[in-house]
């Protein structure tokens, strides 16, 4: 199944990893450098930097590719 998580602040951001372990999960960022650093880093260094993005999380700030 695949999951859209709107806003990729530390709540956002822990849920897209928690669901991550058996979903396929967009991670929607409204900013558009904030979603391409969370792509370049695999972390969210502004909201909760201790947490790697598993592979399954997909950072995207393009709101209708997150949600099709």
């Amino acid at each position: 199944m695949k999951i859209a998580v709107l806003g990729a602040g530390a709540w956002g951001t822990a849920q897209a990893i928690s669901l991550a372990g058996h979903h396929r999960v967009a991670l929607w960022a409204r900013d558009p450098e904030q979603a391409r650093a969370l792509v370049r880093d695999r972390v969210n260094r502004r909201y909760l930097e201790e947490a790697a993005l598993p592979p399954a999380v997909h950072p995207t700030s393009d709101f209708s590719h997150a949600v099709d």
